[in-house]
C-alpha cells in the first residue's frame, strides 16, 4: 500500500513560485520587446527580495553573492 503524504506550500513560498513562473512566461513570449525586458528585471528585483524576506522568516542566514 502506498503512503501519500500532503505537504502544504506556504502563501509567500507560493508567491515565489508563480511569480518565477511568470518571468519564464514573459521571456518566452516576447524575447527581444524591450518593455517585456524591462518587466522582467522589475520582477526579477521582486523576486529576490521575496526570496530574502522568505529566508530571514526562516531564520537562514543565506546572502546573495554575485
Amino acid at each position: 500500500m502506498e503512503e501519500i503524504i500532503i505537504q502544504q506550500e506556504s502563501p509567500s513560498v507560493s508567491a515565489l513560485r508563480l511569480n518565477v513562473e511568470l518571468i519564464g512566461y514573459l521571456v518566452s513570449t516576447a524575447p527581444d520587446n524591450l518593455s517585456i525586458i524591462a518587466l522582467v528585471e522589475k520582477h526579477s528585483d521582486f523576486i529576490l527580495e521575496l526570496s530574502t524576506k522568505i529566508m530571514r522568516s526562516a531564520r537562514l542566514d543565506i546572502k546573495l553573492v554575485k
